[in-house]
């Protein structure tokens, strides 16, 4: 998605996928890249007992996670700077803020944002600035929702177009998306197709492929497939 302010283009990516956060109520809304990278994050006050307080150090990197090129806060805004802190008044309170980091390289598809502090510092892990590798994260977990509630059918069509049409196909979801077809197929009962895209996962160069076939040998039809 593109933005334009000031006469100067940049990118916009909403609320990105995340591997890892210290704290769960910490959320990033979305992420500018262009002439720098601003950072677009909300606090919500889940605290029930005592007082609640959040604040920003000084000393943040945005680390390129490829790479591990550090790219430090330049400055925040809409919170205090550590160790003056936003006092919340009451529980479900949200604080919106914004951290300001260099530019990036355009290349630049993965990163972690850390704070380097004495105490209850934050981190955020692994967040993906590819908008469309975040919509492919987005739309596997939507596949495991349905799959684990028992909808197979309308798993299976998440997972096959994963399997079939993904841009990122290093990826883990791109490797389970291949592994969970053919048990689907094997839960809906078509004996063919789950042949068919076992021997799909057999032939493959997916990420962690000993695993997914050790896992999907468990199931008796597998395992006897792996000898015929």
């Amino acid at each position: 998605m593109g933005v334009f302010a000031g006469g100067l283009s940049g990118q916009v990516v909403v609320k990105p996928s995340i591997k890892s956060k210290t704290h769960p109520s910490l959320h990033i809304d979305s992420i500018y890249t262009g002439n720098e990278t601003i950072v677009y994050l909300h606090i919500v006050n889940e605290n029930t007992e005592g007082k609640a307080w959040f604040c920003a150090d000084k000393n943040i990197d945005l680390v390129d996670v490829e790479t591990n090129q550090k790219y430090p806060l330049r400055k925040q805004a809409g919170i205090p700077v550590c160790p003056e802190a936003h006092a919340f008044r009451q529980y479900g309170e949200i604080l919106y803020f914004q951290l300001y980091f260099p530019s990036l390289d355009p290349k630049v598809l993965e990163i972690d944002i850390i704070e380097r502090c004495s105490d209850h510092c934050f981190s955020l892990k692994g967040i993906v600035l590819n908008q469309k590798l975040n919509e492919e994260i987005r739309s596997f977990e939507k596949g495991v929702e349905l799959f684990t509630a028992g909808k197979y059918q309308d798993a299976m069509i998440i997972f096959k177009d994963l399997a079939e049409n993904s841009g990122f196909k290093s990826t883990s979801h791109f490797a389970y998306a291949t592994y969970i077809l053919p048990v689907i197929y094997h839960q809906l009962k078509e004996e063919d197709k789950a042949k068919e895209t076992y021997q799909k996962l057999v032939r493959s160069t997916i990420r962690e492929k000993a695993y997914f076939l050790r896992k999907i040998h468990e199931i008796p039809f597998f395992n006897e497939l792996r000898y015929q």
